[in-house]
């Protein structure tokens, strides 16, 4: 998803949970 990336670029909780979710 186009949000995951955002969120990974800010390295936030919230890439943590879209990381997660991805497993």
């Amino acid at each position: 998803m186009a949000r995951c990336a955002v969120h990974e670029e800010i390295e936030g909780i919230l890439s943590s949970i879209c990381a997660s979710r991805r497993l």
